[in-house]
């Protein structure tokens, strides 16, 4: 299914320069992530108000780490609108994202992307405060991981070379 369905979709969102499409392209993604989107009801009561939304998701992700890596985070990266509806749609593809990649790839390509949308002149501070949201979230969880690898690493230094103990290069 991802290689049917994912080429197309990233291809019609790297070519297009239609925000609306920008964004169906992005909750896209967010479903073959494992997102869920909200689509509106289409029940009318003739009250003259829209019915509440109902949701839809999958529970797991439809494209595997290495697609989401090499090909999904590098064509996030290349958004160059700083349009609202834009980086809040990216951000829900993000928030799917920080739970299938690795710690690693949080930190050094996935949390640089995120601040850099967050700091967009058009966002209000509700929409701000989302991004900071998700960055204090992804940075937790790479401080946990990234704590719990050393813990388990230093306890396994029978040498003491960690400490600097028996080091030569004292």
């Amino acid at each position: 299914m991802k290689d049917d369905v994912f080429p197309p979709i990233a291809s019609t969102f790297s070519k297009t320069s239609s925000l609306g499409i920008k964004v169906r392209c992005l909750e896209a993604f967010t479903v073959l992530c494992g997102g869920t989107f909200d689509e509106p009801t289409l029940e009318d009561d003739l009250s003259g108000t829209a019915q509440s939304n109902r949701s839809k998701s999958i529970k797991s992700s439809i494209l595997d780490k290495y697609t989401i890596q090499e090909k999904l985070v590098p064509s996030l990266k290349a958004i160059r609108t700083k349009e609202p509806a834009v980086m809040l749609a990216a951000l829900k593809v993000f928030r799917q994202v920080g739970d299938i990649v690795d710690t690693d790839f949080l930190a050094l390509e996935v949390l640089p992307v995120l601040w850099s949308f967050s700091l967009g002149p058009l966002l209000d501070l509700q929409q701000f405060g989302e991004f900071m949201s998700l960055i204090k979230s992804l940075s937790g969880k790479i401080e946990r991981e990234q704590t719990k690898k050393l813990q388990e690493l230093s306890s396994g230094d029978a040498g003491g070379f960690r400490n600097g103990a028996g080091s030569p290069f004292k």
